[in-house]
């Protein structure tokens, strides 16, 4: 064999292991699986829980007559047990000295303890037509406006006295500055107390300016505020001199009117124009109105009752009509929320230490008891998967849980904020192309897409090395035969 035979042979040899070792590289070098490149994160449209993660909603509803409790809301008529129109509860306040809840019922004549522990009633009073309510936390007694024109002192639900006071008393607002507690008489008069003597201290006629509603204190202005119904004004009293210093026009037929300690601004319903007018405390101007729509054909929905949650800061207001009670933010003066009651809710409270507003429900009943508290919206973030083989067992780990599952998605629910994941498969022979990485919410559902890749099998590996093996062992002994066929030179 000549040398030109040999460099022929040699080049054979050469371009046959390129050819080989270029298989091997593109083989490794190459993903097995038949995926895209993995995608960013991509938003969609933002998809809420549903039901009381997300809202206010009623979440007992306790019958007065039979004292009977029951989850979610009842109407008239909907469960006898529950509900009973002999039973009229009317006004509901906080005493913050035992935690618990007291309800007048003015048909009955009665007043209940409810606790805020069980929400069912622990003591009865029976202490004759009985409507507004007053705290007072100097001495922890609680005031009521009852119709044999007195108010009864409660300590301990106990009556311990009855003071006089004007014709047909409804609601009752206790002066913090002077100690004296303020009773707005039907009859058209506010009779002034002292809350630790009961000593009379002033009577305030207001009959000239019309039938008087309800009263309230503002702790800002150190002003006493009365409704007057019939003239839809709200007459301002100087706590000081127990003299009318102003009037303030609202809308038609205020009924209530609340203090926010937040903003110093006072919110009056009105039952007619169905809506609310707020009061400047700094100025007694009306600088806004919040309206509340109306039900049914036309027809106002009565805001009655008010109340502030200071956990959440918004304002919950009882609607006569409609049946409902108006959630209300007063950054923007705006219905947030609107919940279904019973059947004409009148006045309602808020309980620091659960977080429930209590509404008494006047033709029902009944007291729906509302859980305010705000839970976060939660979205939904999805990993979906490329790449395995079908059937195989992934992971994705997300702000501290794992899920697993075999097939091609994985779902989380997620408030808004950044959130470390990391993904897992179970098959060794695969691996994430990107295994650890971040999660972004922000108020939309996340879709990201994982990718896996093929690794390379030890047994391959062996496979190529035999077949090197074989390719050169070939080679050499071609090369070596035409030598020895050729002889020495």
């Amino acid at each position: 064999m000549g040398w030109e035979k040999r460099k022929r042979a040699y080049g054979i040899l050469m371009v046959l292991l390129f050819i080989f070792s270029s298989f091997s590289v593109m083989f490794f070098n190459s993903d097995h699986s038949s995926s895209e490149a993995q995608s960013p994160a991509v938003g969609v449209q933002p998809l809420q829980v549903s039901g009381p993660m997300t809202e206010v909603y009623v979440k007992y509803t306790l019958g007065i007559l039979n004292n009977t409790l029951v989850p979610g809301n009842y109407k008239v008529n909907t469960n006898y047990s529950i509900n009973n129109t002999m039973s009229q509860p009317y006004y509901v306040i906080y005493d913050p000295l035992n935690g618990n809840m007291y309800v007048s019922d003015t048909n009955l004549g009665k007043l209940y303890e409810i606790s805020s522990i069980t929400n069912r009633i622990i003591a009865t009073m029976d202490i004759g037509d009985c409507k507004g309510m007053a705290y007072d936390p100097s001495n922890g007694n609680i005031y009521v406006a009852t119709g044999s024109n007195s108010v009864s002192v409660i300590n301990n639900s106990t009556v311990i006295a009855r003071i006089p006071v004007g014709m047909d008393p409804a609601y009752i607002a206790y002066d913090s500055f002077n100690g004296c507690m303020y009773v707005e008489n039907v009859g058209g008069n506010v009779t002034v107390f002292n809350a630790t003597t009961y000593q009379s201290v002033a009577n305030i006629n207001s009959s000239y300016y019309g039938a008087p509603f309800s009263i309230t204190y503002n702790p800002f202005n150190k002003n006493i505020y009365l409704v007057i119904f019939s003239n839809d004004t709200i007459l301002v009293i100087n706590g000081s001199t127990n003299t009318i210093t102003g009037k303030i026009w609202v809308g038609w037929a205020p009924n209530e009117i609340l203090y926010d300690p937040e903003n110093n601004y006072m919110y009056v319903t009105n039952g007619e124009s169905s809506d609310i007018s707020v009061i400047n405390s700094s100025t007694n101007k009306v600088i806004a109105t919040i309206p509340l729509g109306y039900w049914g054909q036309g027809t106002t929905r009565m805001p009655w009752g008010i109340v502030y949650d200071p956990q959440t800061q918004l304002i919950y207001v009882a609607e006569w009509w409609s049946g409902t009670v108006s959630v209300i933010n007063p950054k923007n003066n705006s219905v947030v929320a609107r919940v279904e009651v019973g059947t004409c809710p009148t006045n309602l409270a808020y309980d620091p230490s659960n977080g429930y507003i209590y509404v008494a429900n006047w033709y029902s009943g009944t007291i729906s008891i509302i859980d305010t508290h705000v839970y976060p919206a939660e979205y939904n973030v999805t990993f979906n998967e490329t790449g395995l083989p079908p059937g195989a067992q992934w992971s994705v780990s997300l702000n501290g849980t794992v899920k697993n599952s075999t097939a091609s998605s994985i779902s989380f629910n997620e408030s808004n904020g950044t959130y470390p994941y990391s993904v897992f498969v179970a098959n060794k022979n695969y691996t994430p192309v990107q295994g650890t990485g971040v999660v972004t919410v922000s108020g939309a559902n996340m879709t990201y897409a994982v990718k896996f890749k093929q690794l390379s099998s030890p047994m391959l590996w062996l496979y190529i090395l035999i077949a090197v093996a074989v390719v050169v062992s070939v080679s050499v002994a071609v090369v070596w035969g035409l030598r020895k066929r050729r002889g020495p030179e």
